[in-house]
């Protein structure tokens, strides 16, 4: 119960970083070059 309810946690942390990364990627691409 707690793994699972840790899983999706985990995943929904790591789309958020994901989509943070690339609006900002978006917004200003010579930071990551």
């Amino acid at each position: 119960m707690v793994f699972c309810s840790l899983i999706a946690l985990g995943t929904y942390i790591f789309d958020a970083y994901y989509f943070m990364i690339h609006a900002i990627h978006e917004t200003d691409p010579g930071r990551f070059e």
